[in-house]
């Protein structure tokens, strides 16, 4: 199989949600994700970076928002995190 590219999703301090660095309002973040990705495979890794003064309720929100979608490869990058 050919290794589907990656999903990079990057969570600022402002609360905006960059996905492949397409910006997406938080708020909108399930729908706007179930779009993006209605024709990705489902193995397709998901890389989440967050700004380490996020709240963690919001990232753990997205965090679940991909699950629900079916990814199964989903990796929280917590640079600087203590």
């Amino acid at each position: 199989a050919i290794q589907s590219e990656k999903i990079n999703i990057l969570m600022t301090k402002s609360g905006k949600v960059l996905v492949n660095k397409n910006g997406i309002n938080f708020n909108n973040f399930a729908d706007t994700f179930v779009l993006f990705t209605k024709n990705k495979n489902r193995d397709t890794p998901v890389h989440i970076r967050a700004d380490k003064n996020l709240k963690y309720d919001n990232i753990i929100f997205i965090l679940k928002t991909i699950k629900e979608t079916g990814f199964l490869k989903v990796a929280l990058i917590t640079d600087g995190w203590q």
